[in-house]
C-alpha cells in the first residue's frame, strides 16, 4: 500500500448497450489490459448479441497488440440496466464506462466507482490524460469507502469533543455506560 491510496492493477467495467460501437469498447478494454494482465476487465450488457460483438472485437484488437491477450475479459449478461448498475456498485471498479443511451441518468445511480465515464464518447483514456479527472483512483473494491486522490487525502482529520459543565450534568447515563449497569437504557440486552 502506498501513502496515497489503495491502488492495484487497473480495472475497467464497461456497460454496453445497443448503440455501443464494439470496436470502441474493445479499444478501451484493451487500453486497460495494457497496464497489466492482472486487472479485471468486465463487459456487461442486457443483450447477448452486444456481448458477443464486444468479445469478438476485443479478441481481434487484442490479437493486434502484444501482451493484451493474457488479460482476462469477463462477459456478464444482466436482465436489465438496473442490475448492471447494482453489479457495478457491488464491484466498485476503478473505471466504469456507461456506453448506454441514458448514461448520464445511469451515472447518477453509481455510488462506488473511482471514476464514471458517461456516454459513448467518454473513453477512459480521456479521463486518464485530458479531461482533468483524477488518474489516481481506488482499485480492488476500495471505491466502496474511498475516492480519487485529492488534497483531502493528505489532510489529517481530528475530532474534537467539548462538553460544557451544564451539558455534562444533564448526561446522567454516562456513568451507567462506563460502569456497564444493566438498568441503563443504553446497555444492549444479552440473550
Amino acid at each position: 500500500m502506498g501513502i496515497d491510496s489503495l491502488a492495484g492493477p487497473s480495472e475497467l467495467m464497461l456497460v454496453a448497450g445497443d448503440g455501443t460501437d464494439p470496436e470502441w469498447a474493445a479499444l478501451d478494454l484493451c487500453a486497460q489490459a495494457e497496464h497489466s494482465a492482472e486487472g479485471p476487465l468486465v463487459a456487461v450488457a442486457v443483450e447477448e448479441a452486444v456481448l458477443e460483438a464486444v468479445a469478438a472485437a476485443t479478441e481481434r484488437v487484442a490479437g493486434e497488440r502484444p501482451g493484451i491477450g493474457d488479460a482476462p475479459l469477463a462477459l456478464v449478461q444482466v436482465p436489465d440496466l438496473s442490475d448492471a448498475i447494482d453489479l457495478a456498485n457491488a464491484f466498485a471498479p476503478e473505471h466504469l464506462e456507461l456506453f448506454e443511451e441514458d448514461a448520464v441518468l445511469l451515472a447518477e445511480r453509481v455510488t462506488t466507482a473511482g471514476c464514471v465515464f458517461a456516454g459513448r464518447f467518454s473513453a477512459t483514456a480521456f479521463g486518464d490524460y485530458v479531461a482533468g479527472s483524477n488518474h489516481v483512483l481506488p482499485t480492488g473494491g476500495a471505491g466502496r469507502f474511498s475516492g480519487p486522490l485529492g488534497p483531502g487525502v493528505f489532510r489529517r482529520k481530528i475530532a474534537t469533543v467539548e462538553v460544557p459543565a451544564g451539558a455534562a450534568a444533564k448526561l446522567p447515563h454516562t456513568s451507567m455506560l462506563s460502569r456497564g449497569r444493566r438498568d441503563s437504557p443504553f446497555t444492549a440486552s444479552r440473550r
